[in-house]
């Protein structure tokens, strides 16, 4: 029997080391991958998050620019119309349609923002609400158009076609009462928009 000098011994006796010291070396590239991908998930939650807050914001705001036109639009509080006047409606119709036009970038931004917010959220009731408040605008400015054009109608034997046009009356003045469907479907729709999108500002 050969003598086993100490440095065999010793030898011997750590052989382990090495394939020891590569598995603890492929656990960490394991390890370091694992937590690289968790760190990765989590940035892009915290990014969607953040995300979704800044177009929740720009959508508040764009609402309330568009309630704030639309009640613009639909004031009863008119303008004396200028002694010289001579405009392509009466006074009364054609200030209101020029308050839609100044108003335009208001109602601009809310389509844009609700491109967005289909895009982000796909949320059903978001989009719906933010169409109710298009289609407010939209009978709004039917029922001027229609108005501008037709005013001698007002004086017509036909008691039908004067109740229509009085109809058309009530849809550009907004009371924003209890009367005035209009008024009430336009709150309605700000009121769903609010309540879906102030809980993403608080991320609740």
């Amino acid at each position: 029997m050969e003598p086993i000098t100490v440095c065999e011994n010793v030898c011997r006796d750590f052989s382990w080391v090495v394939p020891v010291t590569e598995w603890l070396a492929n656990v960490a590239i394991v390890l370091g991958i694992f937590l690289a991908w968790y760190q990765l998930g989590n940035w892009r939650r915290e990014a969607l998050a953040k995300k979704k807050q800044d177009v929740a914001e720009e959508i508040i705001a764009a609402i309330n620019d568009f309630d704030s036109a639309l009640k613009f639009v639909r004031s009863p509080w008119g303008s004396v119309p200028p002694d010289d006047y001579d405009g392509p409606a009466p006074f009364e119709w054609y200030e209101r349609l020029e308050r839609l036009h100044q108003r335009k970038d208001d109602f601009d931004k809310l389509r844009r923002s609700s491109v967005r917010a289909k895009a982000l959220f796909g949320d059903d009731e978001i989009d719906r609400a933010i169409e109710d408040l298009f289609a407010v605008r939209q009978e709004v400015w039917a029922a001027l158009s229609t108005l501008a054009s037709r005013e001698k109608r007002f004086q017509s034997e036909d008691s039908e076609l004067r109740k229509f046009y009085l109809g058309l009356r009530h849809k550009v003045y907004g009371t924003y009462e209890e009367g005035d469907l209009l008024g009430q479907k336009q709150a309605l729709a700000l009121v769903k928009l609010e309540t879906k999108l102030y809980p993403v500002l608080r991320i609740e």
